[in-house]
């Protein structure tokens, strides 16, 4: 697999939710997002078939996988 590099300043981003915006990076087999969440913005439950990788940066979060609730700071 070649390397790549992408800068997040070109990343393009969109309206996930109200209150929530992402910006996609995709790899071969799996996708990180910069996602910035305002206060209370919930996003609707959903799936992906490939890997999901994430990072809290700041606050904390509420994520839910096959059923359980995990608090993410």
């Amino acid at each position: 697999m070649e390397p790549q590099f992408i800068s997040l300043a070109n990343a393009q981003g969109f309206q996930l939710a109200a209150g929530a915006v992402a910006k996609p990076l995709f790899g071969e087999g799996a996708m990180l997002n910069l996602v910035e969440l305002e206060p209370d913005a919930v996003v609707a439950l959903h799936s992906h078939p490939h890997e999901q990788l994430g990072i809290v940066l700041r606050g904390s979060m509420k994520l839910v996988v096959a059923g359980v609730d995990h608090e993410l700071a």
